[in-house]
């Protein structure tokens, strides 16, 4: 049985239309995440971070990441009871 990755912070995108990228070196956009946006940190590899988002799974710069006050950090729930992180 596959085990998922355990987060080991916290973030949110520092910047509108954040890349977001398949492979560890940066390339192959996969989208451009909001400002704000969650992150779910896995992993650490120099300047870039294997981040867990409500949209997937990738790689982003160490850069296009910052840390936020938790108390402006919400969830929020879609009326399709999709569920997004952002930070008011």
């Amino acid at each position: 049985m596959k085990t998922m990755a355990t987060i080991k912070k916290h973030l949110i995108s520092s910047k509108e239309s954040t890349p977001l990228y398949s492979l560890e070196n940066l390339t192959d956009l996969r989208m451009k995440l909001p400002k704000g946006n969650w992150l779910g940190v896995l992993e650490k590899k120099m300047d870039k971070l294997r981040v867990l988002t409500t949209f997937g799974e990738g790689w982003i710069s160490l850069e296009d990441a910052c840390e936020t006050n938790y108390f402006d950090f919400k969830v929020r729930a879609g009326r399709n009871g999709e569920l997004s992180y952002v930070v008011s």
